[in-house]
């Protein structure tokens, strides 16, 4: 299966590994870097929720002992099965927000970790999708959330998601996950280097142009500091150039491009 047909497949859209680390890639991938880094998966029941194309519950399952990565897209799942297949990987084809689809999925209190990547933004009845959430985790079991930061939209973005049905602040974040947990903490997902988020910022609206043809003059220029950024050595992004800051000060929580959320209900 070629992975452009899972990018949009069935009517939403996807993060697709690839061969380059792309400031999207960095973005999604990190925050699975950052599970496997700073908590202890070793040997735990892990619900990749909203598993996409399956890389994010690969990579889970070098240290998980079982990952189940559940997506709304025949498509996505297909393809998970085909490249990112392990012996403790199992893939099925879910709707999160379904609470009938859940009381068959017959893992209710089954998961010690749950985790969803940019998932709940594209949820339109999101209070089912945490209502699931909550009946698929164990008593003493982390669910850790992230989403776009609502506040930086259109800062580095042009025009409004259109696979988005809502995004979050900081605040709005933490009241709706206090309907469903006792304990939150809130982090900051973004650059180390104030510099270099300041130049991918720019680059991202930038290509956004770039792309409707608006201005050859700025598609020039794009590709010109590209070409320097990736001559500078880096040849794009590492692991090393994004920081998690947990429950930092407000301001900057509300500057931060992502949010992540660790809940739990002791």
């Amino acid at each position: 299966m070629n992975q452009n047909d899972i990018v949009t497949a069935d009517n939403d859209v996807r993060y697709v590994k690839g061969n380059k680390t792309s400031f999207c890639g960095l973005a999604h991938e990190t925050r699975y870097n950052w599970i496997l880094e700073e908590w202890d998966i070793k040997n735990k029941t892990v619900l990749d929720f909203g598993c996409s194309s399956g890389y994010g519950s690969y990579m889970l399952a070098k240290k998980a002992g079982l990952v189940i990565g559940v997506d709304n897209s025949p498509k996505s799942i297909a393809f998970a099965n085909e490249e990112y297949h392990a012996d403790n990987i199992k893939y099925f084809t879910l709707d999160a927000s379904s609470l009938e689809a859940i009381t068959g999925f017959d893992m209710l209190n089954a998961f010690d970790f749950i985790v969803s990547f940019d998932v709940i933004e594209h949820i339109e009845r999101y209070f089912d999708f945490l209502e699931n959430v909550v009946r698929l985790l164990k008593t003493d079991g982390y669910f850790i959330l992230s989403c776009p930061n609502r506040l930086q939209t259109f800062n580095w973005n042009r025009i409004w998601n259109p696979f988005h049905f809502q995004e979050f602040s900081p605040y709005q974040l933490r009241k709706i996950l206090a309907l469903y947990f006792k304990n939150i903490q809130l982090y900051a997902q973004d650059f180390k280097d104030p510099a270099k988020r300041e130049l991918e910022r720019s680059l991202n609206l930038e290509s956004y142009v770039s792309r409707k043809g608006i201005s050859k003059k700025v598609r020039r220029i794009t590709k010109k500091i590209r070409a320097l950024f990736q001559a500078s050595g880096n040849n794009g992004y590492s692991y090393s150039d994004m920081v998690f800051l947990q429950e930092p000060s407000w301001e900057i929580l509300e500057k931060a491009f992502g949010l992540l959320a660790v809940c739990r209900n002791i």
